[in-house]
C-alpha cells in the first residue's frame, strides 16, 4: 500500500538516521516536523523542498520511496513510451495502446491521453503509412503547445514524436522551434535523445523535400550528435540514411557501402525492426540492389 506523505518523510529520515533536529533547524519547528510526519497537517510546497533538501532525496526518489519503490502504473507507461525509441516497433506501440486504454477507463490523465494519441498516430504510420490521417490524432496537441511562448520538457518530448507526421512547411516549423527550446535542457540527460532524434526527423523532412544539401547537413549532425552520446542504433541507421542521400546526389560509390556497412552492423546488434527500415528506406528514395 501507498505511504503517506508523512509516513515517507519518517521513513526516510530514520532510514538514514537523521535526527528532527538535523531535519529542522531554524527554519521549521520539531512541532511542525512532528505534525508533518504523522500526517496532522500538509506542508507547504517551500517547506516540503525544504525538508527533502535537507533528506538529501529529489522529488522523484520521493514519489518513488512513497510507492514502495515501485513505479506508479502512470509512470510505467510513460517509462515504456520513452523506451521504445521508434516507430516501427509495432508489437510493443499495440501492447501499450491497450495498457494506456485500460489505464484511462479508471483515471482522468490529460497527459497520458495525449500520449495515447501520439501511439494511436505512430501504429496508423506503420499499418497504413497514411501520415494526414496520423496527424488529425495529433493536431490537437500541437495546437496547445503552439500557443506557449516557453515550452517544457514534456512539450518537447511531445513535439519530438509528432512533428514530422504534419506537412512538410509545418513540420519545419515546429523542428525549428523545438531545437531553439531545448538549448535551456541542454544540461539534462534526457534532453540528448530527444536533441538526437528531432536531428534525424529534420534530416528526413529535407530529404522528402529533395533538399539533399540541408538533409546531408542534418543527418551529419544527427551522426555527431549520436555518436558523442553512444546512441549507436540511431548512428547506424544515420549512417545509412547518409548513405542514401549520397546515392541520391549520384555518389553511388560512396552511399552504397555506408549503407552495407549499417545493414551488417544492425543485424550484427539484431536490431533486425531497424535494418528493416532502412532497408525499406532505400527501396523508397533510391530503389539500388544492395546485396550485390
Amino acid at each position: 500500500m501507498k505511504k503517506t506523505l508523512g509516513e515517507t518523510i519518517k521513513f526516510i529520515r530514520t532510514s538514514k538516521n537523521i535526527s528532527q533536529k538535523e531535519i529542522c533547524m531554524d527554519v521549521i519547528s520539531r512541532s511542525a516536523l512532528v505534525k508533518i510526519e504523522s500526517d496532522k497537517t500538509v506542508p507547504t510546497a517551500r517547506t516540503l523542498e525544504f525538508i527533502l533538501q535537507q533528506l538529501g532525496v529529489e522529488q522523484e526518489e520521493f514519489t518513488l520511496v512513497r510507492n514502495n519503490f515501485e513505479l506508479t502504473t502512470r509512470q510505467q507507461l510513460l517509462q515504456k513510451f520513452n523506451n521504445i525509441n521508434t516507430s516501427i516497433r509495432i508489437k510493443q506501440w499495440l501492447t501499450l495502446k491497450n495498457e494506456m486504454n485500460h489505464y484511462l477507463q479508471n483515471q482522468s490523465d490529460p497527459v497520458i491521453k495525449e500520449y495515447l494519441a501520439i501511439v494511436k498516430a505512430l501504429i496508423i504510420i506503420e499499418t497504413e503509412d497514411d501520415y494526414k490521417k496520423a496527424s488529425e490524432h495529433v493536431s490537437p496537441i500541437w495546437e496547445r503547445i503552439s500557443k506557449n511562448d516557453v515550452w517544457f520538457i514534456d512539450d518537447i518530448q511531445l513535439l519530438t514524436c509528432i512533428f514530422f507526421m504534419f506537412d512538410n512547411q509545418v513540420a519545419l516549423t515546429i523542428s525549428q522551434r523545438l531545437l531553439k527550446q531545448t538549448e535551456k535542457y541542454l544540461h539534462m540527460d534526457n534532453i540528448k535523445r530527444i536533441q538526437a532524434n528531432t536531428l534525424m526527423n529534420i534530416s528526413t523532412l529535407y530529404l522528402n523535400k529533395q533538399d539533399y544539401s540541408s538533409a546531408l547537413d542534418f543527418i551529419d549532425q544527427t551522426i555527431h550528435t549520436a555518436k558523442n552520446y553512444e546512441y549507436y542504433t540511431l548512428l547506424l541507421f544515420a549512417k545509412g540514411t547518409k548513405g542514401i542521400l549520397h546515392c541520391l546526389e549520384h555518389k553511388a560509390n560512396i552511399g552504397i557501402p555506408l549503407i552495407k556497412d549499417s545493414l551488417r552492423l544492425l543485424k550484427a546488434l539484431d536490431q533486425l525492426d531497424i535494418a528493416k527500415a532502412l532497408e525499406k528506406d532505400v527501396n523508397t528514395y533510391v530503389a539500388i540492389d544492395i546485396q550485390s
